[in-house]
């Protein structure tokens, strides 16, 4: 006899990694501040770039711009030190951690992996509050 599993009305159900993600990106897209066409084209180029490029190279182009271009790549590296990908201790600079002494391939695939999908949500966001 199969009994149905009773939940406790005070307990939360446990968030999943998408909608964490989600929440990240939300909220360092409202840090952003005046989001307007140039923003959002700027963010749109990046998932497609890691792809053609490679997450490093693309990150180091994106920090070597500096402006909304850093910001960009600086929520990315926020987002894999919030989800434990990176550790809390490494460098501000994404790239110098993903060509570091303490990389490997796999950590750069995981990474890159983890920045697309984190970018899906980045740029849902961007233009949904675009002016």
């Amino acid at each position: 006899m199969m009994r149905a599993a009773t939940v406790d009305s005070q307990q939360k159900p446990k968030e999943s990694y998408d909608i964490r993600r989600a929440r990240h990106a939300l909220q360092q897209v409202e840090r952003l501040g005046k989001i307007d066409n140039e923003v959002v084209g700027i963010a749109k180029k990046l998932p497609m770039m890691i792809r053609t490029c490679g997450l490093a190279q693309a990150i180091a182009f994106y920090e070597a711009k500096k402006g909304t271009h850093l910001k960009i790549s600086s929520s990315c590296g926020d987002w894999l030190k919030t989800a434990g990908i990176l550790p809390a201790v490494a460098p501000n600079n994404l790239c110098e951690y993903l060509v570091g002494v303490n990389s490997s391939p796999q950590l750069l695939r995981r990474c890159t992996s983890e920045v697309i999908a984190y970018l899906f949500w980045f740029i849902r966001f961007l233009d949904a509050r675009k002016s």
